[in-house]
């Protein structure tokens, strides 16, 4: 569950605790339970350490999960 306070909130996948180099899979329209999305049929998720929320507007990360990758 996430606050209302950060605008632009979007999911990335990255290699590094920011979204340098990151792809962006989605935007995140709900602040709260489960959420699923579906990424590009040439992207695996074992190619990736980290699932962030971004907040893009003001660059900054929102939250993290490490995949352990």
């Amino acid at each position: 569950s996430l606050s209302n306070n950060a605008p632009d909130l979007r999911i990335y996948l990255s290699n590094s605790n920011n979204a340098t180099g990151a792809l962006e899979i989605a935007t995140l329209n709900q602040r709260s339970g489960m959420q699923t999305w579906n990424l590009p049929s040439n992207v695996s998720i074992t190619q990736y350490r980290y699932v962030l929320v971004w907040c893009k507007q003001f660059g900054g990360v929102y939250g993290l999960a490490d995949l352990g990758n």
